[in-house]
């Protein structure tokens, strides 16, 4: 990961418009958004890398995994709650542990929710966790992973990963619904039906105990990932704006946060600056305050 900010294009822009014209046609940058990525950020950006949700009240909950009640099939065993390694996404503190016998190299879970959940304009998350290099060894090549959600087990939206795009420990798992794949018509307005299959190379490859585990499913719309600025400063002398952000103890908890973006409410967003950090493991007991100082350069 390099550290590093920059003012992007957009910002340019946005500055420029508010600056210049009568009656501007772009808003103030006035709200923020944080992420995961770890890409150099370039004043090319238009977003954050990886978006992670402020708000978690608004933030739909799928299933906590918090209960052993999914079905299994295939090499599948009976799921096992875990109180140590977790995710704590709106308070829970409880995880499931998905293990495999030998019967062969797919397992599967899955359930139907009590209630449906519309899934329009949002993105699909959740978490999978790999305890070390030896379990993912055993994972096989390409579609390892498979995660469904849609109305049963015939018409379902869908997210496939290979084992190279998995690392060993948490794995935050993301896309936006109207990217995943479909099969047959699953009803985005009412979706209840979740399925996770695990692939292994080979059929003797089992998991036990907390080798893996999944936990946190969820819904994210895109006014969860945005929280307005706390204070704006100015500096004349200086040429200088010092903004300030805050994410209080409530948001954000279980990610590891590593880069921030201001920005706007127009429709797209437009984004002003982009800085990326180190990383913070974003828990109920941390505070985080962002101080982004922006300077004019006149002397070229």
């Amino acid at each position: 990961m390099a550290n590093g900010g920059e003012f992007t294009n957009q910002g340019v822009n946005v500055e420029l418009n508010r600056s210049s014209m009568a009656t501007p046609d772009k808003t103030p940058l006035d709200q923020f958004k944080i992420g995961a990525g770890t890409t150099t950020p370039a004043i090319t950006d238009t977003d954050t890398e990886i978006g992670v949700p402020i708000n978690e009240v608004n933030v739909e909950l799928i299933d906590h995994c918090n209960a052993a009640d999914w079905t299994q099939g295939g090499a599948g065993l009976a799921e096992a709650t875990n109180t140590v390694t977790f995710k704590e996404g709106k308070g829970d503190v409880t995880s499931l542990e998905i293990p495999k016998d030998n019967s062969g190299t797919l397992a599967t879970w899955e359930k139907t929710l009590g209630a449906a959940l519309d899934g329009t304009d949002k993105d699909f998350f959740m978490w999978f966790y790999i305890k070390d290099a030896t379990t993912l060894d055993k994972f096989a090549t390409s579609g390892c992973l498979v995660l469904r959600f849609g109305s049963d087990n015939a018409n379902y939206y869908s997210l496939s990963k290979n084992k190279s795009e998995l690392i060993d420990g948490w794995n935050l798992i993301k896309s936006p619904i109207s990217s995943m794949s479909t099969t047959g018509s699953p009803v985005l307005t009412a979706l209840d039906y979740l399925q996770i299959r695990l692939t292994t190379t080979l059929a003797a490859d089992t998991f036990t105990s907390d080798d893996v585990i999944m936990d946190y499913w969820h819904l994210v719309s895109a006014d969860d990932y945005y929280k307005s600025i706390l204070t704006v400063e100015f500096d004349e002398v200086n040429k200088r704006r010092v903004t300030k952000c805050y994410v209080n103890s409530l948001e954000a908890n279980g990610y590891l946060i590593t880069e921030i973006v201001t920005a706007n409410q127009d429709s797209p967003v437009q984004i002003g600056s982009h800085d990326v950090h180190n990383a913070i493991s974003k828990s109920s007991t941390d505070e985080i305050t962002y101080i982004i100082t922006d300077e004019a350069d006149n002397t070229i």
